[in-house]
């Protein structure tokens, strides 16, 4: 199984952030989701999909990058 090293996962998503129109999460295990509408508070972060919300504890978050 091929797997992106954390670290360059995030330098990915510092790099590529400017070129998108979303928010970008990246996990501290490299794992990238990007594009819905995140918002963060209360020790995690929210991370708002057509079918629902999905809540990530802080503690798994690596970067959190905003569209301002």
């Amino acid at each position: 199984m091929n797997r992106i090293a954390p670290s360059a996962a995030a330098a990915a998503a510092l790099f590529l952030a400017p070129l998108a129109a979303a928010d970008v999460l990246v996990l501290k295990d490299g794992r990238i989701i990007d594009g819905p509408k995140m918002e963060q508070k209360d020790g995690h972060v929210t991370v708002e999909f057509e079918a629902g919300a999905v809540e990530v504890k802080d503690a798994l978050v690596g970067i959190l990058l905003q569209e301002g």
